[in-house]
């Protein structure tokens, strides 16, 4: 639930012309909030205000609108804050210059926050445009009892603590090895973000591929995405050549994911198609042929076709090396996801010891990147890497509420769904059954 838009006002004493300039120029920016900027001070262009040592950290988003000198939007979100429910580029803020005499009426207004949050954003506002106007009237807006760089510092130890405390499990062995802290661990800005379950207009998602990508893109918080649309490998293989044309900073895996006798199955880093309908452990063993990862989406829940838990745990009991799975999906905030995950998660850290990931399973644009997979390093090829070694810890944020989709959204998308998966999953096996038949006949 988001709280009515937040506005905080601050008279400063200088002309809309030099204020404008502390909004867009990225040293002055610094000098009176965070420890850095960098600004591309053009429509769509990025916006980073540090809020510490790291690169990561602080707050992303992008320009909107610019109209000199009297008003700019920009998006706004939290960099490195993996626990925090206000993911970069998630919310909007207009700071508006009023000429005041021989001074400024700043108007900043806040549009998205999450109500649990507003007051604290609203006193730091206030904060941070009593130091704009203290800078601006050529005085020393000093430290703050709350710097920015002592609030990087918290996330970054909150960050860490997690980390040591999170089961990482090792597939091979079977054991639990828990994750060390080191002075590398203790850095936020070495660990990537994946959404691992994304779906796309070529399925029954209702956004483009390339919809995606300048969203993700633009909000800079996802390191690598994987398309998984039902069934079909298809609009996959179309992404990846859409970004490999593309100058984008992320990374993509192709995927699917597969319906089998037992519940769905997320095959990853796959580049061909893979058969429907079969058994759970037949359907992993085909996924490990293709050169792919199996992961269990939304395990247990009732809300839509899933592996169970005496399912897995019978395959677990009776699995091989090509028919265990890779990993168990246990942060994914679609009402599917959300109604088992807490269980899932259990469940695993007390006897399963998969890999633990995150998946958005996104089917409408503003849902990607709201849970993700947490791994070391930045690229696929770390990503998959972790997986494998069972170092991966999946993240929740804020599911996208039903207000902001729309009712008339919704309803489109479902109706997709009821007919594309099918399509998907049943026309190749009646087609088969088709060309059989028609064989028969020709002998006859």
């Amino acid at each position: 639930m988001s709280v009515p838009p937040l506005r905080v006002e601050q008279r400063v004493g200088a002309p809309p012309e030099r204020v404008y300039a502390y909004f867009t120029d990225p040293a002055l920016w610094a000098r009176w909030q965070g420890t850095g900027a960098t600004l591309d001070a053009r429509s769509g262009g990025a916006s980073h205000i540090r809020m510490g040592g790291s690169e990561r950290a602080g707050a992303r988003g992008h320009f909107v609108t610019l109209e000199p000198p009297r008003r700019l939007v920009v998006t706004w979100g939290w960099g490195d804050a993996p626990f925090g429910p206000v993911p970069p580029g998630s919310t909007t803020v207009e700071i508006e210059l009023i000429a005041d005499g021989d001074g400024t009426l700043v108007r900043l207004t806040h549009r998205g926050l999450p109500s649990e949050l507003g007051d604290q954003h609203k006193q730091g506002w206030t904060l941070y445009l009593a130091r704009l106007a203290a800078v601006l009237s050529g005085g020393d807006p000093g430290r703050t009892r709350r710097s920015p760089r002592s609030q990087a510092e918290r996330v970054a130890r909150a960050f860490t603590t997690n980390l040591r405390t999170m089961a990482a499990m090792t597939t091979t062995a079977g054991a639990a090895r828990p994750l060390t802290a080191d002075r590398q661990t203790d850095d936020p800005s070495l660990f990537g973000r994946a959404d691992l379950q994304v779906h796309s207009a070529s399925g029954d998602g209702t956004a483009t591929a390339r919809e995606i990508f300048d969203r993700v893109q633009a909000l800079g918080a996802l390191d690598v995405i994987a398309f998984t649309d039902h069934d079909d490998i298809s609009g996959a293989l179309a992404a990846r050549e859409l970004h490999a044309r593309g100058n984008y900073d992320f990374a993509f895996i192709p995927g699917i994911e597969l319906t089998t006798r037992a519940g769905h199955m997320l095959a990853l880093w796959v580049d061909r198609p893979i058969r429907s309908l079969r058994p759970l452990d037949e359907t992993i063993a085909a996924i490990h042929a293709a050169g792919g990862l199996a992961v269990i989406p939304h395990p247990f829940s009732y809300l839509t076709r899933s592996v169970g838990q005496r399912a897995l745990e019978r395959l677990l009991r009776d699995a091989d090396a090509e028919t265990r799975p890779d990993g168990i999906e246990v942060a994914n905030v679609s009402p599917a996801g959300r109604v088992t995950g807490a269980k899932a998660l259990r469940l695993n850290r007390e006897r399963y010891r998969l890999a633990e990931t995150g998946g958005s399973d996104a089917h409408f644009l503003e849902a990607v990147g709201s849970a993700y997979t947490l791994f070391r390093g930045r690229s696929a090829d770390d990503l998959r890497r972790a997986i494998v070694e069972g170092r991966t810890h999946g993240v929740c944020g804020d599911p996208v509420s039903l207000r902001r989709i729309g009712m008339r959204r919704l309803v489109h998308q479902q109706i997709r769904g009821l007919s594309e998966t099918p399509k998907r999953v049943l026309g190749p096996p009646l087609r088969r059954v088709a060309t059989r038949l028609a064989g028969r006949q020709g002998e006859a």
